[in-house]
């Protein structure tokens, strides 16, 4: 298996409700490895949300100006980290589990296609696999677009798995 990184965008999550350490446990109990959190806002706090977990934070100063500084921050710390490819997934989404995970990763394995894309989600497609190769277009983000933008232009190198109730 390749290097895959857990991405928890957690810029703007809110504190105390335990959601960015819920997903950051789900990662690691994951084949994701490493696992990168993006945080902006009350950065104190989320890193004392996460203490003891054995994750990178990266900060993303302008997290203000919209999700897709978040994305970017995470996905040149996976750089720095020398990864494969990433899954993107959003704090404010807590019912990813680690079998959602693997099974995102598992498919990307079946397929060779560099997007894998959840279905059955309240947050579609969160959360979302991208390899390496598709960095660059994650990078090139308008500070408001998420990464809906990079799967909608690039069905052909997408593949879809559902993980809603996994």
């Amino acid at each position: 298996m390749e290097n895959i990184a857990l991405i928890l965008i957690a810029a703007e999550a809110p504190i105390g409700d335990g959601w960015i350490r819920h997903v950051a446990e789900a990662a690691l109990a994951s084949p994701c490895t490493p696992v990168v959190v993006a945080l902006g806002m009350d950065v104190e706090a989320h890193r004392d949300a996460l203490d003891g977990l054995d994750v990178v934070v990266v900060e993303n100063p302008d997290w203000q100006e919209g999700i897709g500084t978040s994305i970017q921050a995470g996905v040149n710390g996976a750089l720095i980290l020398g990864c494969d490819g990433a899954i993107l997934a959003l704090a404010a989404a807590p019912a990813i589990s680690a079998q959602a995970l693997s099974r995102l990763i598992a498919r990307y394995e079946e397929t060779g296609l560099p997007i894998v894309a959840s279905s059955d989600s309240s947050f579609a497609p969160v959360p979302a696999l991208f390899s390496r190769e598709i960095f660059s277009k994650l990078l090139a983000l308008a500070p408001g677009q998420d990464w809906t933008s990079v799967i909608r232009a690039h069905p052909d190198q997408t593949s879809v798995v559902p993980t809603a109730g996994v």
